[in-house]
C-alpha cells in the first residue's frame, strides 16, 4: 500500500503522516466524465477518484460524473452515482496505447446513498482486495 502525505523525521525514524480522511482502494471500471466522455477509474474513495482518459480535464474545472459501483444495493443491482466533481490534478502519462491523461477528481455533491455505496465498495476491497 502506498501512502501519500508528509514525511516527518523523529530521531532518525521517518514517519509517514497520512493526510487523506477516507481510505482509497484500487479500482478498474468506467466512469462518464461530462458524458459522453468515458474514463477508467484507477482508485476511489468517498472523497473522489483518480482516473485515466484520452481527453485532458483541465484542473479546477467542474465536471459532471456518472458511474455504477458494484457495491450491491438491497435488490442486488449496482448503485448508480450521479454527481459533480472538481478536477484537482491532470497530467499526461505514458500508456501502451499512446499518451493518456490521468486526473484526480474530488466529488462535490454526493448523496448519502452514494456515500454509503462507496464506503461499502472500499470496505469490501480493504478486506478482500480482489476487485
Amino acid at each position: 500500500m502506498t501512502r501519500t502525505g508528509r514525511a516527518a523525521r523523529f530521531g532518525g525514524v521517518t514517519e509517514i503522516v497520512e493526510k487523506r480522511r477516507h481510505p482509497r482502494v484500487a479500482a478498474d471500471f468506467a466512469i462518464n466524465v461530462n458524458p459522453p466522455n468515458t474514463a477508467i477509474v484507477q482508485d476511489i474513495s468517498r472523497a473522489g477518484v483518480r482516473c485515466t482518459s484520452q481527453i485532458p480535464l483541465p484542473p479546477m474545472t467542474i465536471v459532471a460524473l456518472r458511474l455504477e459501483i458494484s457495491s450491491p444495493t438491497r435488490d442486488g443491482s449496482p448503485t448508480e452515482i450521479v454527481c459533480q466533481g472538481v478536477v484537482v490534478r491532470n497530467q499526461v502519462i505514458e500508456h501502451p496505447d499512446g499518451p493518456m491523461f490521468e486526473a484526480a477528481i474530488v466529488f462535490q455533491d454526493l448523496s448519502p446513498e452514494a456515500e454509503v455505496a462507496i464506503d461499502r465498495f472500499v470496505a469490501d476491497r480493504l478486506i478482500s482486495p480482489t476487485g
